[in-house]
């Protein structure tokens, strides 16, 4: 798929996953409830706010916040944004959303041709960035769900295009802005990814972290089968490994098994 039909898959699937992300938002939620870690439902609308409105100003060229690409200063630019921004009535914020997601679309309706400047500096093709929202609007529509205690069905091919689509060019961009810092210079680990009615991948964790082509030659240390709207949410931490391969969503093996788990714990995705 290229870039063009890409982008225009990954805006059919926003306009689909983002009104039900608002209708969570505007059915009386308890706005006290844990969402994800110490994130509210209101800090958690809030944050996808200030998703919708970077991605837009990154597709059409306007000038963006100063963030250091990595698991620390994205995790730091997150609680800054929030803590400046005081609106926490979520029906506010789901009238926010609307409007933001309207001038998103707007801006997409005629994408740039050429990479766009994203966060970090680094360039991105305009899918990527598309693909990025995509990304956010599912794995937090799941934490709002939660804290709702309603169900949050997740497309399975949503799930691969937000995958394929935006973590994939966004580590390709910056390998260096997600591995976890570590002393330790024997952690390496090669994981031929396998989604399950899509596409193969494979990432390479050594100094830095790594995307290849599934036809590359270089050994790997284990293989994951996986259903696509199970690793959107095990990549983040919203779910065990474990409790997807005994849900049957996941079947792992290869001459080191134990290198995913060595990926999961020393990575954190996009």
């Amino acid at each position: 798929m290229n870039d063009h039909a890409t982008l225009r898959h990954a805006c059919a699937a926003i306009e689909d996953v983002l009104p039900r992300f608002t209708e969570l938002l505007r059915n009386d939620p308890d706005v006290t409830a844990r969402a994800v870690g110490t994130w509210t439902l209101p800090d958690v609308a809030c944050h996808i706010s200030h998703v919708i409105r970077t991605d837009a100003d990154a597709l059409a060229r306007r000038e963006l916040p100063v963030v250091q690409l990595s698991p620390a200063g994205v995790a730091e630019w997150n609680t800054s944004t929030l803590a400046d921004d005081p609106e926490r009535d979520v029906r506010a914020l789901a009238d926010r959303i609307d409007k933001l997601g309207a001038g998103f679309f707007e801006v997409t309706a005629n994408p740039p041709a050429d990479p766009v400047t994203w966060l970090g500096g680094t360039h991105l093709p305009p899918s990527a960035v598309v693909c990025h929202l995509l990304e956010e609007l599912l794995v937090h529509g799941h934490d709002a769900a939660s804290a709702t205690g309603t169900s949050w069905p997740i497309d399975p091919a949503h799930a691969a295009l937000a995958i394929v689509g935006g973590v994939l060019p966004i580590v390709a961009a910056s390998p260096q802005s997600w591995a976890r810092a570590s002393d330790d210079t024997r952690i390496r680990a090669r994981v031929e990814v396998r989604l399950r009615g899509f596409e193969r991948f494979t990432l390479a964790l050594e100094n830095g972290l790594r995307v290849e082509s599934p036809l590359a030659h270089a050994r790997v240390d284990a293989h994951l089968s996986v259903d696509p709207a199970t690793l959107l949410l095990v990549m983040p931490g919203r779910q065990s490994v474990w409790r997807a391969v005994r849900g049957g969503n996941a079947v792992a093996w290869g001459r080191r098994p134990q290198a995913l788990l060595t990926l999961l714990r020393d990575t954190v995705l996009p």
